[in-house]
């Protein structure tokens, strides 16, 4: 069973984005050599925070009063906190590279060094298209609903999907690793496994 990483954005009270090192692509599977002027920068914008028990709840305008909801994975600037990318390691992923990130609040209150740029090095094309619901995006397909065939995964641990590289797929031993290792915001989707004929 192979699984797609994703943030929860159900309860997600922060933007993330980059203001360093823009020119890097950290979603072409291939790796990076020389990254000079490290460590990568981010700025974190606290936003509208979400009640995900009260079905009723509109938002609060002081909601933001309580702080970040800082979480173990962003999967839209590829950060992972250092014991994600530890608790990868420990589950036989090492196909990774990583670099030093520091976010900054954006109101420049704090702080947060513990964060890791990661770089999934490799790239599979075992998505089954005819199994799986897709929008093009240009050569690539975003995934609705995404079945791959396991036989062409060659029992990779982690790797992007070739069809759509910004998605991460690990398997059962590493999703089971990261579980336990209770990762605030991270969220494991299992994908649908079916045989291409």
């Amino acid at each position: 069973m192979y699984y797609r990483l994703d943030t929860n954005k159900a309860v997600q009270n922060t933007f993330v984005r980059s203001v360093s090192h823009r020119e890097v692509t950290l979603t072409s599977g291939q790796p990076l050599g020389d990254v000079r002027d490290l460590p990568f920068r981010f700025e974190m914008e606290v936003t509208e925070s979400y009640d995900q028990f009260d079905p009723d709840f509109e938002g609060d305008p002081d909601a933001t009063q309580a702080g970040p909801l800082v979480f173990a994975y962003y999967r839209n600037v590829s950060l992972m906190r250092r014991d994600m990318v530890d608790a990868l390691r420990a589950a036989g992923a090492d196909n990774l590279q990583s670099f030093p990130a520091v976010i900054a609040l954006k109101n420049g209150s704090d702080e947060f060094h513990d964060h890791l740029v990661v770089n999934i090095i490799g790239t599979v094309s075992c998505a089954n298209l005819a199994a799986s619901e897709t929008q093009p995006l240009g050569e690539l397909h975003y995934f609705l609903h995404l079945a791959i065939d396991p036989k062409l995964t060659h029992g990779l641990r982690l790797f992007r999907l070739a069809e759509y590289p910004p998605e991460i797929l690990v398997d059962e031993r590493v999703a089971d690793v990261l579980r336990s290792a209770g990762l605030t915001g991270l969220v494991l989707d299992p994908v649908a496994e079916v045989e291409q004929s």
